[in-house]
């Protein structure tokens, strides 16, 4: 897994002119990467193709039973927040309750 700072690096040089072929060699990440980063990147400036930005994500958590395997429950949230552990059940959170016939 990269860290955001190595992947806006490899945007950052990739805008600067560098090759896909070269940054792979050098960095030791493979070129699709970066060719996504690059992509994510334009997204969320408002330059790319239309796609999803990493603003519109919409998360969901699911609660299951576990003997029958039904869904008993879920809750949406967005952004993610992960401040203590698993955002999703955390007290004060409204998690919906499914009908189970």
């Amino acid at each position: 897994m990269y860290t955001p700072e190595f992947r806006k690096q490899m945007v950052e040089l990739v805008r600067a002119g560098r090759e896909y072929a070269n940054l792979e060699k050098e960095f030791g990440c493979n070129g699709w990467s970066i060719r996504q980063w690059v992509k994510q990147a334009d997204r969320d400036s408002g330059r790319g193709d239309g796609g999803l930005t990493w603003s519109g994500f919409l998360y969901l958590a699911v609660v299951l039973e576990v003997w029958s395997r039904r869904i008993v429950g879920w809750a949406m949230e967005s952004p993610l927040r992960t401040e203590e552990g698993d955002p999703s059940f955390r007290p004060g959170l409204p998690v919906h309750q499914l009908c189970i016939r």
